[in-house]
């Protein structure tokens, strides 16, 4: 087996066992055309994700000597708290999902 379809079958088997947030990974990443495409080859907001990605790359420089030293540790910090709170959603939602915390 490649890595990815004991990923799936794996996926499946929660799948098959109830688990919810398991069932909605599988429907997001099983398709008709190719069960390994997460992404549709045709979707423009994808293509359009991409080409805002490169375009942030390519300004990176120039952004960051817009910004500065005391801009980008601004930045930094502000996006640090970000990912912090992002990471106790995920947490409590895992928990809440699985019924180990009632909410």
């Amino acid at each position: 087996h490649l890595p990815h379809e004991t990923l799936l079958e794996g996926l499946t088997r929660l799948d098959e066992a109830g688990h919810e947030p398991v069932h909605r990974a599988v429907t997001g990443l099983v398709r008709e055309q190719d069960p390994v495409a997460v992404v549709d080859p045709g979707d423009r907001r994808a293509v359009a994700v991409l080409v805002m990605a490169l375009a942030l790359f390519l300004l990176a420089t120039p952004i960051e000597r817009m910004l500065g030293q005391t801009g980008i540790t601004v930045v930094t910090r502000l996006l640090g708290m970000l990912l912090a709170a992002l990471s106790v959603q995920f947490v409590l939602d895992g928990l809440r999902d699985f019924g180990l915390v009632a909410v």
